[in-house]
């Protein structure tokens, strides 16, 4: 199910299959699915540039920067936009989008402190 991690949402140069969550979350596709869905397509490949005529997602809803839910909801976009289904739904054959999500935040929330989980976030707003 959705416990085991998909590549895509590693970074490839920090994959490391002895430590399993070293650049987890940090995945090239993972980051354009967000920067899509948060800032706008434009900024999917050039976070710097900003063409769109309607204000973005994240400015649309008062986004910050990345929260947890925010990461997974991305997580499980992408995931879907990857797969074959034709429409949304919570479960792809034998995978749950549900858990994914769950599981991603609980990665940060169980232990908020967590070098991992601080880390991953300052990446993540930057």
């Amino acid at each position: 199910m959705s416990l085991d991690y998909a590549s895509w949402m590693y970074d490839v140069e920090m994959y490391d299959p002895e430590e399993i969550d070293k650049g987890l979350l940090r995945g090239y596709f993972l980051l354009r699915a967000y920067r899509h869905i948060f800032s706008g397509p434009t900024s999917a490949l050039s976070p710097t540039e900003s063409r769109g005529t309607r204000n973005s997602k994240g400015i649309i809803h008062r986004l910050i920067c990345p929260t947890p839910r925010t990461i997974a909801y991305a997580a499980i976009q992408a995931r879907l936009a990857l797969s074959s289904a034709p429409k949304w739904s919570v479960i792809d054959g034998n995978f749950s989008l549900e858990e994914l999500f769950y599981n991603i935040v609980e990665l940060f929330e169980n232990d908020p402190k967590d070098a991992w989980a601080v880390e991953t976030l300052e990446w993540w707003k930057k």
